[in-house]
């Protein structure tokens, strides 16, 4: 698990593809991020809030700051409708 020190911002990335298609990459109808200090409610965001940035076809990221926020921390981020998937991750922030 990656570590981080508490006020870094933490680049979180996902990639969508298609497996019907020898896993080109495919951008989902909607893509949503799910993410939380373990001690904390789920926060969602989507590309449409513009808190998740599309780079490229099916490359997605979005930056968490972790400002005051030491702990673990969990994210997921789901693709649904032309790409049906979700990719999951999770790191630590220790005090600084």
């Amino acid at each position: 698990m990656a570590a981080y020190y508490e006020g870094a911002l933490v680049r979180t990335k996902a990639a969508f593809t298609d497996p019907n298609n020898n896993n080109a990459p495919i951008d989902p109808t909607t893509v949503t991020l799910k993410w939380h200090r373990i001690t904390d409610p789920l926060t969602t965001w989507a590309v449409a809030g513009n808190q998740i940035i599309k780079d490229s076809t099916g490359n997605y990221h979005a930056d968490l700051d972790t400002t005051n926020l030491p702990g673990h921390w969990s994210y997921e981020y789901e693709g649904t409708g032309t790409a049906q998937a979700a990719n999951a991750g999770a790191f630590y922030v220790e005090s600084s």
